[in-house]
């Protein structure tokens, strides 16, 4: 006798889980390239810093965007700072 296969779907509203990694000065990569856009889109960092290197610049933003979402301002984005950002993109689509 055969197993019968039924899929099963996720509605669209169920939150999926995805894991970011902490990020910071000196990191490079496409989940820098994500941050510093988001940072861009909310007017903390400018067109012009958007490389893939969390430099200084990136730093000074990701600061100034934990301070003003009152988050600790160490200007590392670990997992409450990319909570926040996350939220961002979906207040600003």
């Amino acid at each position: 006798m055969e197993a019968e296969f039924k899929p099963t779907t996720t509605p669209a509203t169920e939150a999926t889980s995805v894991s970011l990694p902490n990020i910071r000065r000196y990191d490079q990569g496409q989940t820098v390239k994500m941050a510093q856009k988001i940072l861009i889109v909310n007017g903390y960092l400018g067109n012009e810093d958007y490389d893939a290197n969390f430099g200084q610049k990136t730093e000074q933003a990701v600061k100034n965007y934990q301070q003003k979402h009152g988050l600790t301002a160490d200007g590392i984005v670990g997992i409450r700072t990319w909570e926040e950002l996350i939220k961002d993109i979906h207040r600003n689509p």
